[in-house]
């Protein structure tokens, strides 16, 4: 593999790091808003604990990346009026498809980044945190 063909794999791989993330900040956002707008004591604090780890999963990623992102706002309020107008169980949907879809991605890059195996770990186990707040 040329020199400009690696640091092009590198430049792509940079990319989508970063872009996980944004990710996990948005996600930041997303579960601190759902935890305000609830009034079930056990959704807000399972809420705020995802928030808190999502918040450290972006940390990781910084010290990858270097990279420093802002957490954008939209994510987070789409899915606290999608809340207010469908309710939790398809809430949760949403949130546990998303916490599902970065397992891929965090198994690609672990073998580069052992410390990725935590988030994927966690990815898991948040969407498994996530269906235990279904309603019948």
């Amino acid at each position: 593999m040329t020199a400009v063909a690696k640091t092009q794999i590198e430049e792509n791989l940079l990319k989508k790091i970063i872009k996980s993330q944004q990710g996990e900040l948005d996600a930041v956002l997303v579960y601190r808003k759902l935890a305000a707008k609830t009034t079930n004591k056990k959704e807000k604090q399972l809420f705020l604990t995802l928030a808190a780890e999502e918040g450290k999963h972006a940390a990781i990623l910084k010290n990858i990346t270097q990279a420093t992102c802002t957490p954008k706002k939209f994510k987070s309020q789409f899915v606290s009026l999608f809340y207010s107008v469908f309710g939790l169980n398809r809430t949760l949907n949403i949130l546990v498809k998303g916490e599902l879809a970065a397992i891929p991605f965090y198994e690609e890059i672990m073998v580069q980044y052992p410390v990725v195996k935590t988030l994927r770990n966690d990815e898991e186990k948040h969407a498994r945190m996530l269906e235990t707040l279904r309603t019948k």
